[in-house]
């Protein structure tokens, strides 16, 4: 672990003032989850009190998620992919849940709507608001049907929402925040009498790929994640930790109510973690960053002098890979997908599959989740390609 020191910051979680900073991936530049690569670095941090990782934002959050953010556009063909991803989600929020029907739902961050649609067609006599902070995403979650309020949720859940809720949840959001008490306290202030609110978020007890997003400024265990939710006011009544197959995400579910419900709180309460436990959980990510900062050079050396260099893959992972080892992406000649979505990609073409033996590629680099790339590396070499995976270095 790089030296670390006292700072001005304190944790949102514990209050402690004294973090170490964490390995940086790439000297220059970083990754946001909607792919834009940043021309800074991670920043990466660990409370030594409590081990939540975060980051200290410099830029202006609001600002950027309004008109800058695009997480539900920039990925070409990732219909197919939320079409499974989003029931997937609203099935484990339902049976969290049962047996509350709830009768007013709100979704905290509801992006283009896909996830509002899925909640409709489970409760159809549910009324449904959606609240957004880009307005891309918001025009179309507007296009799906779905009543949508623009905004952050610490400053837009006033007089706009005019209703209290049985049901308020957010997915992969609280992460996003620069305050979660606050976040979650906006919530507490609109939720009604026996509702709950339901968060889902990356599990940051596992070191994977939400430690590398720049835009992600936590990085929550349960015991964090349960902690913050308690100090908004809020009890916690049940939640789990589970791996998302349709995504390969490794997550966590907290469901909440208000402290002044009679309903009683779960009787287990988590525990802190211990120093060695910190310190554990600081060595293990450490490592995982590390072997990010190692890519670059470990691929330049599968690479070789290979000459037309082809991308597999035009999502998350392919920005990963443009983001911490540019020297390769600058390599790749263009990307390849079955059923292209756009003609280009990071600042490449996109050819269809199918055609891909017309650019007679030397090899193939496969940038899709590591937990894929097996798949479609035999899907390539059935077809005579050759193939450069990296999911021995990056395993998730």
């Amino acid at each position: 672990m790089m030296e670390g020191g006292v700072t001005p910051y304190s944790c949102k979680v514990c209050g402690a003032e004294e973090w170490a900073e964490l390995v940086e991936p790439h000297p220059r530049q970083s990754v946001r989850v909607d792919g834009v690569i940043e021309p800074r670095p991670l920043g990466r941090r660990q409370c030594r009190g409590c081990g939540v990782g975060f980051r200290i934002p410099k830029e202006e959050l609001e600002v950027m998620y309004r008109q800058d953010f695009a997480l539900y556009s920039n990925r070409p063909g990732a219909d197919a992919f939320n079409r499974q991803r989003h029931p997937a989600v609203v099935d484990r929020i339902a049976s969290s849940i049962q047996p509350l029907r709830p009768r007013r739902i709100l979704e905290v961050g509801c992006g283009d709507g896909s996830t509002l649609s899925v909640v409709r067609e489970l409760w159809p006599d549910a009324e449904t608001v959606g609240l957004e902070p880009s307005r891309r995403a918001a025009e179309a979650a507007r296009a799906k049907g779905h009543r949508v309020i623009e905004g952050m949720a610490e400053s837009s859940l006033d007089e706009r929402a005019e209703q209290h809720f049985d049901l308020i949840f957010s997915i992969q959001v609280i992460e996003h925040t620069a305050d979660p008490v606050s976040f979650l306290a906006a919530q507490t202030g609109y939720l009604a009498t026996g509702g709950v609110v339901v968060t889902i978020c990356p599990n940051g007890a596992v070191p994977h790929a939400e430690l590398i997003h720049v835009d992600h400024l936590f990085s929550f265990t349960p015991y964090h994640l349960s902690t913050v939710t308690a100090r908004a006011g809020l009890i916690r009544r049940g939640g789990c930790e589970f791996f998302l197959d349709e995504a390969c995400e490794f997550n966590q579910l907290l469901v909440a109510g208000k402290a002044s419900d009679s309903k009683p709180a779960e009787t287990a309460r988590m525990s802190p973690l211990g120093p060695d436990e910190v310190d554990r959980l600081a060595q293990a990510r450490n490592e995982y960053l590390h072997r990010w900062s190692c890519l670059e050079g470990e691929l330049s050396k599968r690479v070789g002098q290979c000459g037309t260099l082809i991308c597999f893959g035009t999502g998350g992972w392919s920005a990963n890979l443009a983001g911490y080892a540019p020297a390769i992406w600058k390599r790749v000649r263009a990307s390849t997908v079955d059923n292209p979505a756009t003609p280009t990609y990071m600042n490449k073409p996109v050819v269809e599959y199918t055609s891909l033996h017309k650019l007679e590629p030397d090899a193939v680099i496969v940038a899709v989740n590591p937990c894929r790339q097996d798949m479609v590396s035999q899907r390539l070499r059935r077809d005579g390609y050759r193939t450069i995976q990296w999911n021995d270095l990056i395993k998730r």
